[in-house]
């Protein structure tokens, strides 16, 4: 059986206020072609499918057109879960009929544990794979409120809720051992000693975590999605992030942060894995530097026609003010096919940002917004530590109580 993990697609997604249908259709696109170049047997998409859970009309679209052109591949089999952007009540409105066409989705904790367990049988009634399709994992699925509990209880109680949410479904998967099939668990959440890089938008922070050494062993592969840097988690081989197709942020250009999906070809219960990278679909280019450097980059730039029109960053290391900065940068990019999104001025003294200004809120989460104010407020170490740790958590609540 070959297998395709991929997570984190973010349909819908604004970057700086810019729509991205374009490069959400290109990749989708592009993602099929893998899938039927590879002869997909089954593919796994492990949450976050779309940005919000409002998704704009155009990503709902996207998603169902794919679901569609799926039917023109080999692929046989797709699960699917949500994840923390995902509206669990979007994804699971079509379940029933997305199930005929093999399509199993689990957008969150069903009331059943079993039936996070899925069984893939062929036409002859066969079972060629069983997963268990575990979705993002909300307090509520995982953990009850206790009045007065302190802060590192409240943590452990979460850590132990998920571990014993996979331990749980393992009993269920025990009596497929011998069927000698792929038994694998999908996860959208933060594996400990997982390289997080700061990208994606993790509002629980350690709270969710998990200890790679707590999957069980059972589990053949686990598909995980959450971090948008595709890895391996610690030494595990078969424990992955597969990371998402699109860079999401400036964050996520630059070596080390190539977008790939993994391709797992199993023969029996062990497996082969092959990575594929995915082709640009646009163009992020961060430039930084003294403004006389910044311009000779500028003026370099060379983006061809055929592409889609490259989105630059653009830092400014100085500690003067520069008269018609934004009429400069934009005389020295035209024409270039490229929009300049984002610029900023920082001191070449300390690169740590002395206030925020308006421009740098457009490109910063909530979390980092929050971080800014506490240093400019000169908040202590351990006192910092906790009242992160807090507004992470009310985050989280205000996050699933949007839950449609």
């Amino acid at each position: 059986m070959k297998i395709l993990h991929t997570s984190d697609w973010h349909l819908g997604q604004k970057f700086i206020n810019n729509e991205r249908k374009q490069e959400n259709k290109k990749v989708l696109d592009w993602l099929l072609k893998v899938i039927d170049d590879e002869e997909i047997d089954l593919l796994l998409i492990a949450g976050d499918i779309f940005d919000t859970m409002n998704p704009p009309n155009y990503a709902r679209t996207l998603y169902y057109n794919f679901l569609t052109k799926l039917e023109q591949t080999n692929c046989k089999y797709t699960v699917i879960v949500g994840g923390n952007h995902d509206s669990p009540s979007t994804l699971n409105a079509p379940k029933e009929l997305l199930r005929t066409k093999n399509i199993f989705v689990v957008g969150n904790v069903p009331e059943k544990l079993e039936d996070e367990v899925i069984t893939l049988q062929n036409k002859a009634g066969e079972i060629e794979a069983v997963i268990a399709a575990v979705p993002y994992l909300r307090d509520v699925d995982i953990r009850q409120s206790v009045a007065g509990e302190l802060y590192e209880d409240r943590s452990e109680r979460i850590r132990t809720g998920i571990k014993n949410h996979y331990h749980q479904l393992a009993e269920h998967l025990k009596q497929y051992e011998q069927l000698n099939v792929p038994l694998i668990a999908t996860g959208h959440l933060f594996a400990a000693k997982a390289e997080d890089n700061k990208t994606s938008r993790i509002y629980i922070g350690n709270i969710e975590n998990i200890d790679v050494d707590d999957f069980p062993a059972i589990f053949d592969y686990v598909a995980l999605g959450h971090i948008h840097k595709a890895q391996r988690v610690y030494y595990k081989n078969h424990i992955r992030y597969s990371g998402s197709l699109i860079p999401l942020s400036f964050k996520e250009i630059g070596e080390g942060n190539e977008k790939s999906v993994y391709v797992l070809e199993f023969d029996g219960r062990t497996f082969e894995k092959k990575t594929i990278k995915v082709p640009t679909q646009r163009r992020l280019i961060k430039i930084e530097g003294s403004y006389e450097e910044v311009t000779a980059q500028l003026l370099a730039l060379e983006i061809p026609k055929n592409e889609l029109e490259a989105w630059l960053e653009i830092i400014i290391l100085t500690e003067k003010t520069i008269p018609n900065l934004v009429e400069n940068l934009k005389a020295l990019v035209k024409g270039k096919h490229v929009e300049i999104l984002n610029f900023k001025l920082q001191s070449t003294i300390s690169k740590s940002l002395k206030k925020m200004e308006a421009q740098d809120l457009k490109t910063m989460d909530e979390t980092e917004i929050f971080d800014k104010l506490l240093d400019v407020h000169k908040i202590d170490k351990e006192n910092k530590e906790i009242l992160k740790q807090t507004y992470a958590e009310l985050l989280n609540s205000m996050e699933e109580q949007d839950i449609e």
